[in-house]
């Protein structure tokens, strides 16, 4: 595997022995935040033709840092970009009950934003070796470089690239859920593409996406609005993830309820999930789901670099040449608190 060493500034290393090691309630607007002035780490928003609405906006993704020529590789959660299951299918009855329970939380959030599940009792059967299957990219496109939406560059989507281990929530051997994949653009983008590093857990997580600014369900129908907003969150403790109707995955994190109930909601998923570390932000992780029925909770974010390895060779399969930037590990431990420098290194 060959990596690229930008001069952009310091933190940038190349993404080799990192990886080796392991990369240390669907949400959707930002609910008690403020709108963005600026796209972090390349976030964008997945658009589609539904409901005769064009520009439908249904998730958050970020274009990776890949080099000056451009990049064509996002990362996203696998939810979005992939056929749910109706709750009678094969495949949902023979979950275990906790992953019925992710599957329903994933469900009801899909279902108040007006994206139905498959026909009763049956489901599109995933390829050999799948848990699960992409949407069609035909009519899919990548809105980047603006905070409006509606003034955004757009691209085509060529596929999407979603891991085998998916399965809407039920867990792997390993206690994984896998909420993330990749995609492939049709053409090469310029924009400023996102840095990969550990989940920093000393450090305020920013969350950006387009999604619902209401806390209750009940206003969560029609396409989202055009205007990205941001908020700060901290990360907490699995076990505040893990009550209830859910149960939080090992290459998941847990983002705690402020008091003012602010946080990702119903249109956020897929989106980061930033941290400051020295100079730049880097991306660390994708928001994932809430945990009940209403924003403003404590929710699940999946943890980038848990699957770094992964989300490479699928872009080496298609371009051995692209290398991706990643944050230097010498930098992530000089910030560290000594008490946590091994913890965060460990992703």
């Amino acid at each position: 595997m060959r990596f690229r060493r930008t001069v952009r500034s310091a933190v940038v290393a190349v993404l080799a022995a990192g990886l080796a090691a392991g990369l240390a309630a669907p949400a959707s607007a930002i609910v008690g935040g403020h709108r963005a002035q600026r796209n972090i780490a390349g976030i964008g928003a997945l658009i589609y033709n539904h409901n005769n609405v064009p520009d439908w906006d249904t998730c958050g993704a970020h274009a990776l840092n890949t080099g000056d020529d451009g990049t064509r590789w996002l990362v996203t959660a696998a939810h979005c970009v992939t056929v749910m299951p109706g709750p009678d299918s094969t495949q949902v009855r023979s979950m275990s009950d906790d992953g019925k329970a992710r599957y329903d939380v994933f469900r009801r959030a899909a279902e108040k934003a007006g994206k139905h599940t498959g026909a009763l009792g049956f489901s599109p059967r995933p390829a050999p070796g799948m848990h699960s299957t992409p949407e069609d990219p035909a009519t899919w496109r990548f809105a980047y470089g603006n905070v409006n939406r509606f003034e955004a560059k757009t691209a085509k989507v060529k596929r999407f690239i979603v891991p085998p281990e998916w399965a809407w929530g039920e867990k792997t051997e390993s206690g994984d859920v896998w909420d993330q994949a990749v995609i492939e653009l049709e053409h090469p983008i310029r924009v400023e593409g996102a840095l990969v590093a550990p989940v920093l857990p000393w450090a305020p997580v920013t969350i950006q996406g387009w999604g619902k600014e209401t806390r209750e369900p009940e206003s969560w129908h029609g396409p989202l609005g055009p205007w990205l907003n941001e908020t700060d969150v901290r990360l907490t403790a699995h076990a505040q993830c893990a009550g209830g109707i859910d149960a939080i995955g090992a290459d998941e994190v847990c983002l705690g309820q402020t008091p003012d109930r602010r946080g990702p909601c119903m249109g956020d998923s897929g989106g980061g999930g930033s941290q400051r570390l020295g100079p730049v932000r880097v991306l660390t992780m994708l928001v994932s789901r809430g945990l009940v029925a209403t924003c403003g909770t404590a929710s699940v974010a999946t943890a980038l670099w848990a699957h770094g390895r992964w989300i490479l060779q699928q872009i080496h399969a298609a371009d051995p040449q692209t290398r991706v930037a990643t944050a230097d590990p010498n930098l992530i431990r000089a910030a560290a608190p000594p008490a946590q420098t091994e913890f965060a290194l460990a992703g």
